[in-house]
């Protein structure tokens, strides 16, 4: 603890100690001495503590700009293991190491990451939907199109996945049979399962993030989503037996969604590391009672550090308070200390904010911001960094009606055998814009084919030809009925 906040009443992060110093029984064992270090010691930057407060636009760019000034600290000589980066808002864990690739050769990870923003929550929630929208053994083209471009089946097999987008796209499918997406990859076996063999939902979905866990290309995040995902499955499974009673329920993909998305927002993969090696990276909470001299606190907006407090209750908070129950005041007191206590004993101290608020205003500087520039009177060296922008006037698009030109528009008017004649589309095209005549019709450049949502004649003339040409397969002409002969 610190003076600073302990004996001023206003600070928030002083609240709990206050209480403490109080106390009929404890407030005897209470310090008669507070330690004054945090204000004194870091009132002038010549005593060679520094703090920096970096803003910067999107959570993403905290994370890259928080890289490079890291990687510049690293070359004048700071210990990585002397280091901590306090990540309030978890989102930003996968941007952060992205960001230290290459650059930090030790790292460990204590802090909890939410299960619901992995990628294998996008599949297993795009897997559920399949299923949910398929049609006896046909699966909806949206779907399906999106489960073959997921990483972890481009990953699974590359060509086959592009070959069948490819395929679905060519022939305009809107349902597409399991039979044609079978292929030799087990994961797109497993995934594109109509009949699931009298399995439950949940050992189905176990068997796909096996498979996943299984592909020798994914990285160890990967793996240890797979693990969780894992884990989370069998409790998803006891507390569906809890509720009916029985050992193997089955239940439908649509009822498990609902299940599943309320049961997920709150699982989180606890990564734990070792505490003495490496750069440390830590959730807010995590901070307790450690210090370290270069620190690096990101997400420093209203919102995030501290997060708002708002959470339902049917208690009203004049009871709440009334009673000594906890209210919004106790999260917010909790934060404060956090706040100050990371900063307490450090020597080189980074913090970086959002610059860009929403419309309605929120995710503002951090109050813990406001505080440290305008209240604590310490130095505070301040950069707010912007995204330069800079307008290019649009080039129109011309096309020089030159010899070639005019030697393609001869052979189109003539009806050359690779350019069609003049028709009455063409003429309405040169009418309506002269360059969407030149680039269907002379360079012959096709749009990029699209669903469409509605039959028309093309669809259907092509629908009719392509099931032809496969009913009438390997037969030199069609067979007719012996009733049709006679009226033919």
């Amino acid at each position: 603890m610190d003076a600073y906040y302990v004996n001023n009443h206003a600070q928030e992060a002083g609240k709990f100690f206050r209480e403490y110093q109080r106390h009929t029984v404890l407030g005897t064992t209470f310090a008669d001495d507070v330690p004054a270090n945090f204000q004194s010691s870091t009132n002038t930057p010549e005593d060679g503590r520094k703090i920096k407060l970096f803003g910067a636009s999107q959570p993403v760019g905290q994370a890259k700009l928080m890289a490079q000034v890291l990687e510049e600290q690293l070359q004048q000589g700071m210990n990585p293991e002397e280091t901590l980066i306090v990540l309030p808002d978890e989102k930003l864990l996968l941007p952060v190491l992205h960001g230290l690739s290459g650059r930090v050769e030790k790292l460990n990870i204590t802090m909890g990451f939410p299960l619901h923003i992995t990628p294998l929550f996008n599949l297993v929630e795009l897997v559920i939907e399949t299923h949910i929208n398929k049609r006896e053994d046909h699966f909806n083209h949206r779907q399906v199109v999106a489960v073959l471009s997921h990483p972890y089946l481009m990953a699974a097999d590359t060509s086959a996945a592009n070959a069948k987008r490819k395929e679905i796209l060519k022939f305009n499918w809107v349902h597409i049979p399991e039979s044609f997406l079978a292929t030799e990859c087990e994961l797109h076996r497993l995934i594109f399962r109509a009949d699931l063999a009298g399995k439950s939902v949940v050992d189905y979905l176990q068997d796909i993030v096996m498979a996943i866990g299984a592909l020798p290309s994914i990285t160890e995040f990967d793996q240890e989503y797979a693990y969780q995902f894992y884990t989370f499955f069998n409790r998803i499974r006891q507390v569906i037996e809890t509720k009916t009673g029985e050992a193997h329920t089955k239940q439908s993909f649509k009822s498990f969604l609902r299940l599943f998305r309320q049961l997920v927002r709150s699982h989180k993969i606890p990564f734990t590391g070792e505490p003495l090696r490496g750069l440390q990276i830590m959730g807010v909470l995590e901070t307790r009672n450690l210090d370290f001299k270069n620190v690096f606190v990101l997400s420093l907006n209203e919102g995030a550090f501290p997060t708002f407090g708002g959470k339902g209750s049917y208690i009203p908070f004049n009871i709440r308070k009334a009673y000594g129950l906890p209210t919004v005041e106790h999260q917010d007191a909790i934060y404060a200390y956090l706040f100050y206590r990371v900063l307490q004993r450090a020597d080189n101290v980074h913090l970086f904010y959002n610059s860009e608020t929403d419309v309605l205003g929120q995710g503002e500087m951090s109050r813990y911001l406001q505080q440290l520039i305008y209240e604590s009177g310490i130095h505070v060296e301040r950069q707010v960094l912007h995204n330069p922008v800079q307008p290019h006037m649009v080039k129109p698009i011309t096309v020089e009606k030159d010899q070639r030109v005019y030697d393609q528009l001869a052979r189109h008017c003539a009806g050359h055998a690779q350019l069609k004649a003049l028709s009455p589309s063409a003429l309405n095209d040169y009418i309506d814009c002269r360059l969407k005549f030149y680039f269907r019709h002379l360079a012959r450049i096709k749009e990029a084919e699209r669903w469409k949502k509605t039959s028309t004649r093309a669809c259907s003339a092509t629908s009719c030809t392509w099931s032809w040409s496969v009913t009438t397969k390997g037969s030199s002409r069609p067979k007719a009925t012996a009733t049709l002969s006679p009226q033919i």
